[in-house]
Order: C-alpha cells, then structure tokens, then sequence
C-alpha cells in the first residue's frame, strides 16, 4: 500500500480510508485513474503478466532506481518506451537523473578468489578512517584514525 500511496501522491492512511470505503477527493481520483491506465496498457499492450513485480525491479543492476520511482516523478511515457524496447535503462537513467551513475556507483567488485568462489572486495583504497575496518590486516592497509571505536577495536584485533 505504501508504493501505491507513493504513486498517487497520498499518504498510507489515505489509502486505508479508500479500502474501507471512504471516496477520495477529486485530484484523488485523477491520480488513481492515471496509475489504472498504466497498469492497463502495461498488461495488455505490452504484455507484462506482474506489473507491480516489474514496477518494483531496479532498471538496472547498477542503479536501485524503480520504475515506482520514475512513475512517482510522473514518467509514464518513458516506461512505456522502455518497455516496448524504445530506450535503454541506461539511456533513460542519463535523460532523467544524469548524475546517476556516480551517485550509486560501488566501492566494491565482485571477483572469482583462489577457491574458484565468488567474492567481494574495496575496488579502491577509501579515504575515510572507518573503511579500513573492512579491510584486511597488512603493511599496504594505513593505520586507522584512534578516534573511531569501529578501527581501533578492528587494530587491536589485528595486533592479537
């Protein structure tokens, strides 16, 4: 109910009201009126069988960016032409959030280690003293910050 609150523009209680039967305001109705068309062209003009399942995916491995969170922003249309295959996550992400790709980058990378099983690892050296609790102990790791409780217990273990 939250998302569908998020979609119409209204809180959660708002919704619980209408389920229990009190009618919404007119501006109400339009918003509501708006998300069942695009349901509706979703399921039967493009054929996608669980719209809120495909509502709620990231458009992207690399972004936790929702087809719920560009519809909130009010953009039906460009989901239409994504899933008819018009655009690219990648190309619509650019257009609508440009910056979207240095704000969710990782600092981590997956890799295949020595026992042919997949790990995560820092991509990078961090500059913030409470990273290098994260990483392991060795003369390329620089001593952690004494302020952080998180580092100097992370130190004291690596000195045991």
């Amino acid at each position: 109910w939250r998302d569908i609150a998020r979609l119409v523009g209204v809180s959660v209680p708002a919704v619980r009201r209408w389920r229990q039967g009190e009618p919404p305001t007119g501006s109400h109705l339009l918003a509501i009126a708006r998300l069942l068309a695009f349901v509706e062209i979703l399921r039967v003009d493009h054929l996608v069988s669980d719209v809120a399942a495909w509502m709620e995916m990231p458009l992207t491995p690399e972004a936790p960016v929702t087809g719920i969170d560009l519809a909130v922003e009010g953009c039906f249309a460009d989901l239409l032409d994504l899933v008819a295959g018009h655009d690219s996550p990648e190309n619509l992400l650019d257009r609508l959030q440009p910056d979207w790709r240095d704000r969710f980058a990782s600092k981590f990378e997956v890799f295949e280690a020595a026992d042919d099983e997949m790990g995560l690892r820092l991509s990078e050296v961090p500059c913030d003293p409470l990273s290098y609790a994260l990483l392991p102990a060795g003369p390329a790791v620089a001593k952690p910050d004494a302020s952080s409780n998180i580092s100097k217990r992370n130190v004291e273990h690596q000195q045991t």
